[in-house]
């Protein structure tokens, strides 16, 4: 394998949930320390501890929401719904979504007192 091939790969990333979910368009991003601590969050918070297949992490719902926006921002342009401006964006914001939220975000309304 050449050099150029191994570099395409890198920038693919394997999800269970999407498939192969290509990031080079997004790269910089996805490797901030910001976004790579999603890594380590869990999206579902603590359901694993009743369902213990239930591991998806908050960076591989970023990939696979970025993944699903993107397949369906390339389809609105193409149809002429959004603009290469608003295709970008809604690719950004998608894939960034979870970066600012904390530790049991979705369930603050649950632990006030």
């Amino acid at each position: 394998m050449n050099s150029i091939d191994r570099s395409i790969l890198l920038k693919v990333v394997p999800d269970p949930i999407s498939g192969l979910v290509d990031v080079r368009s997004v790269l910089p991003i996805v490797e901030t320390r910001e976004f790579q601590a999603l890594r380590d969050k869990r999206q579902l918070g603590m359901t694993y501890l009743v369902f213990p297949a239930a591991m998806h992490t908050r960076f591989s719902h970023c990939l696979g929401a970025y993944k699903a926006t993107k397949t369906l921002a390339d389809r609105w342009f193409l149809q002429g719904f959004i603009n290469k401006g608003a295709k970008s964006a809604s690719n950004l914001c998608a894939g960034t979504r979870h970066r600012a939220r904390g530790v049991f975000a979705h369930y603050r309304g649950f632990l006030r007192a």
